[in-house]
């Protein structure tokens, strides 16, 4: 793992653990949670540890690892957490996951990082592994290619894993089992399964993935959902979280009156430090020992910035934290308006949040005078520019949202491009001082003219807060003026249905909603899809050509939307096979099945099972690609024996000695005029496998057919005429 310079594995590292419990050998990873708090959630596979007793007497061992690119035997072992308790496991022969609950948070001198994840079923464009192979020292894993939807088999589910047809750098062993499967960047999509890679051979290795394991079951017992997001924040994706640094990290702050809460992060070897630097509005303040304070200095009606040092033993101080701000206020209700007049300075009860202290809103009339002199209305909106990537949040006054039911924002943009560049509007929120901004909506597209915009705001609650965030890529900056905050006297619940919620890739669904046409209505269908969007109310038929899980999004009167993350599963089109356990055929694919017999559709048989009913010849055609034929036998239909006048064709047939030891005699009389010489036989096996075949000359009165070669037992002989075949049981005995 050393011998990779790259800061993201070096990070992603601190995640991975070697886990032994009596003799056997895994790897897992700790994992976050949409809380970024550090809980002790690990992520292995099933066929690892799925009961009570190995859970309990599993050691995780952190930092297994080579100082240095060599390659030394072993390691230190001396950073440990012994035990665990499962947390989710859905049972060994459906999904191949484990989620655990380590006995105790991993201290801070193991540097612990809880991997991000993402259950983005979209085929990665590089995937890397980071594991203990045969328990050695972690190791590094790495394909260039990607990785691709695939059935694993083994007794799970279908389609339910990564494929890595090769590996480009390294490989995987025993021991390796559990280990995460890093995306391009750097977030868990899976666990290693299983497969053929060894150190002698770097292919086939299949990995579950994070989104099966995520969702194919209701139960929490089952499924990781609900652990790793707690606050059911429906996250496609999460980033990883590293609670301890070499500088003091995640500063948050919250308020009780005007007293000012703050807590952090310590730094990861407090020996080194004396004590801690708190600073307000860049300001010296305090210097506690502890990881958090109470400013009790605040004042009310006033916004106020922290950051937080560490004074080093030996001198100087650490890199400082992040920046957290806060604002003492009684939170307003609606309705709320906001035009910028009276005044050329940022609003009272706003304030910024800036990337870059220099690089702001302006407030102003209009924004560049080339292009727009002039405010939506009165004389002065805001107004910024930046073409280097600064970005600034223009922060809302508190709001009180409990006496409300629905509530939209709504105001006034203009944000023209220039030369294919454009500036980046993004619309945030956030119900609680401890939690991050999360954004509602963005704009990014040309809007050469005065645009209103309109956003129904989610989760409202009476500590509410809304952020309009600039970000600049030249064009000729952003403008807005005329903000409304009210209760919306037009909510409209946005819905839609599809008709199937699986399909083979290339193939269609029609997505329908009952909301009246009257309404406008805009729809993003997801990646490959044809169309890719659309408006109006539909039905719209949308096709598909790419495999994956598709995220559907309807937007009714540019205002309110529905999201759904899960609208339809997209399978590649398969190499299409099939089991057969006594009359039972069983395909390689949940979705896309037609049976045949006699090369021809039967009737309803569209699942992935399908129970025989005659004998024939059987093939499954799978979105398009068709298995094998093969000759089946319904268990418990006594053949008619060949060695009876078949009166129909005027022919005789007789097969002696049956039983035999693999040799037998075959004679056909006909008086049949046939017009060919050569006829074929196939010895056919109990699951339809034609194991032997060759050709009958009809000139001659007998024919011996060898089959010493097959194993004692229960076989069919199926001779082949122009227009029918005939078939008789054969036993062999040894």
């Amino acid at each position: 793992i050393n011998c990779d310079t790259n800061p993201m594995w070096q990070l992603a590292k601190h995640s991975v653990c070697k886990i032994t419990y009596g003799i056997w050998l895994c790897t897992g990873a700790l994992i976050n949670n949409t809380k970024s708090d550090g809980h002790p959630y690990f992520l292995t596979a099933n066929h690892c540890i799925n009961n009570d007793f190995d859970a309990s007497g599993a050691m995780f061992y952190f930092n297994y690892e080579s100082p240095d690119c060599s390659n030394p035997t072993n390691g230190p072992l001396d950073q440990t957490v012994a035990g665990s308790i499962i947390i989710a496991n859905p049972g060994e022969t459906t999904l191949d996951f484990t989620l655990l609950e380590l006995s105790e948070e991993p201290p801070s001198e193991y540097k612990p990082y809880y991997a991000g994840w993402s259950r983005d079923i979209a085929d990665p464009t590089s995937v890397t592994s980071i594991h203990h192979p045969s328990g050695d020292i972690k190791k590094i894993t790495k394909s260039y290619d990607g990785a691709t939807t695939a059935d694993y088999g083994e007794g799970y589910n279908s389609f339910t894993h990564w494929w890595i047809d090769e590996w480009d750098e390294g490989t995987t062993e025993g021991g390796s089992s559990g280990s995460p499967l890093f995306n391009q960047n750097g977030k868990i999509i899976g666990d290693l399964s299983g497969g053929d890679a060894n150190c002698s051979y770097n292919f086939n290795d299949f990995y579950l993935q994070f989104h099966h394991a995520w969702q194919d079951y209701s139960e929490s017992s089952k499924s990781l959902k609900p652990w790793l997001d707690p606050g059911n924040t429906g996250a496609i994706s999460n980033e990883g979280y590293l609670p301890y640094d070499e500088a003091p990290s995640h500063l948050k702050a919250s308020l009780t009156d005007t007293v000012v809460n703050l807590v952090w992060n310590k730094v990861v070897d407090e020996t080194l430090i004396d004590n801690y630097k708190i600073y307000r509005n860049s300001i010296f303040l305090s210097n506690p020992a502890s990881t958090n304070y109470n400013d009790i200095a605040a004042y009310k009606d006033s916004v106020y910035k922290y950051y937080i040092t560490a004074k080093i033993t030996a001198g100087g101080e650490t890199e400082p934290s992040n920046i957290i701000y806060i604002r003492s206020m009684d939170p307003l209700t609606t309705e709320f308006n906001e035009d910028f007049e009276g005044q050329f300075s940022i609003p009272e009860q706003w304030y910024e949040e800036r990337s870059n202290d220099a690089i702001g809103w302006e407030f102003k009339t209009g924004g560049d005078g080339v292009i727009l002199d002039t405010a939506y209305e009165g004389s002065v909106d805001a107004y910024f520019y930046n073409n280097s990537g600064e970005s600034s949040k223009l922060v809302m006054p508190r709001f009180d949202f409990s006496g409300n039911s629905n509530v939209v924002l709504s105001f006034y943009l203009h944000n023209r491009a220039l030369s294919g560049n454009i500036h980046k509007l993004k619309v945030l929120y956030k119900n609680d001082d401890l939690n991050s901004w999360k954004e509602i909506r963005s704009y990014s597209t040309d809007t050469p003219t005065w645009s209103k915009k309109t956003i129904s705001l989610p989760e409202i609650n009476d500590n509410y807060q809304i952020a309009i965030q600039a970000i600049g890529n030249g064009g000729y900056g952003i403008c807005i003026d005329s903000i409304t905050v009210k209760e919306d006297g037009n909510y409209i619940t946005p819905e839609f249905t599809v008709n199937e919620d699986s399909i083979c890739k290339n193939e269609s669904v029609i997505f329908s909603t009952s909301l009246s046409g009257t309404n406008s209505f805009y729809w993003v269908f997801g990646s490959g899809a044809v169309p890719a969007t659309i408006s109006g109310s539909g039905p719209h038929t949308v096709s598909y050509t790419s495999p994956g899980i598709k995220t559907v999004k309807l937007t009714v009167n540019d205002t309110y939307i529905k999201k759904d993350i899960n609208s339809v599963a997209v399978f590649d089109i398969p190499n299409a096979q099939y089991e057969v356990t006594g009359n039972t055929l069983t395909s390689n694919s949940p979705i896309g099945n037609q049976w045949y017999l006699e090369g021809n559709p039967i009737d309803g048989a569209t699942k992935q099972s399908y129970e025989i009913e005659e004998n024939g010849n059987y093939f499954v055609e799978i979105c398009g690609s068709q298995s094998i034929t093969r000759f089946l036998i319904v268990d418990g239909i006594e053949e008619v024996e060949l060695d009876k006048t078949i009166s129909e064709i005027g022919t005789h047939i007789s097969i002696y000695p049956n039983p035999n030891s693999g040799i037998f005699t075959l004679k056909i009389d006909s008086d049949k005029d046939f017009s060919i010489d050569i006829i074929s036989y196939e010895i056919v096996d109990l699951t339809g496998k034609v194991i032997k075949f060759g050709r009958i000359n009809l000139s001659e009165d007998e024919h011996i057919i060898n089959a010493q070669n097959l194993n004692a037992g229960l076989y069919f002989l199926k001779i082949i005429f122009p227009d029918n075949y005939y078939t008789s049981k054969v036993v062999i005995k040894k």
